[in-house]
This record gives structure tokens, sequence and C-alpha cells, in this order.
């Protein structure tokens, strides 16, 4: 099991992007990436736990009072790492662990995505971070 500042990373083997085969919970779709975020963010921060988005693109573009874009200059552990993949209208979201400027890289904590709920991916990926709190 996967942990991230106390919250736990869940893992179904690769649910579609677009299925919610596990139904939903008062933090989104169950084994969802949108949902570990908005989980870790309602646990580290009491941000509500459901956003009105559709996929994890658009968190960028729509979140909750107490929820900021950070630069990437800026982003570290703690803050949710937006993904904009191409040719998929829906993106991915994790919680950043660790950056590392020099390898372009950033660390992080997800579900849906690796089996083990540890991952690293491009920097260059980025389409926004964003940060909880006050």
């Amino acid at each position: 099991m996967t942990k991230v500042n106390g919250v736990e990373a869940r893992y179904n083997t690769g649910q579609p992007t677009s299925s919610c085969c596990a139904g939903d919970s008062p933090t989104g779709c169950r084994y969802q990436c949108v949902e570990l975020a908005q989980r870790y963010f309602f646990e580290m921060h009491g941000i509500p736990p459901m956003w009105a988005v559709r996929g994890a693109i658009d968190m960028c573009h729509q979140h909750p009072p107490g929820v900021s874009k950070v630069n990437a200059a800026d982003a570290g552990p703690g803050d949710l790492y937006v993904m904009s993949i191409p040719n998929d209208s829906f993106g991915h979201v994790a919680v950043v662990t660790g950056i590392d400027r020099s390898k372009g890289v950033v660390h992080v904590v997800e579900q849906n995505w690796s089996n083990t709920g540890v991952n690293t991916h491009p920097l260059s990926s980025a389409a926004c971070f964003l940060r909880g709190g006050k």
C-alpha cells in the first residue's frame, strides 16, 4: 500500500479513464486519479471533496476556494501535478513527492496509472500545479 502524507493511493488494475466500475465515494469515482487528488486535498487542507470537473485536466481551471495554481518553479511536495496527455481529453493528476528539475521529472504518488502507486513523469507534461491551503 502506497501512502503520501498518510493518505493511501488505491489501485484496481487500470480502470479505464471514463469508467467508474468501483462506484462513487464522497471524494469521487473510486480508484480514479481525480479521486486521490480530491481526497488528498480534503484530508490535508479541508478542501471540499467533490470538484466540478469531468477529468483531471479540468482541475487547472475549475477548482474550489483554497486551491491555487503555482508556477512549476515554485511547485513542490504536497502539490498536485496535473498532466496533459496527447490525444486524451481527461489528463491525469497525482500528488507530488519531489521534483528533479535538473532531470526534468516529477516524482509522484498516484492512482490508476502505475501498479505501485509511485511513478515519475516528465515535468514538461505539466498542464498546471495546484496547491491547497490558505
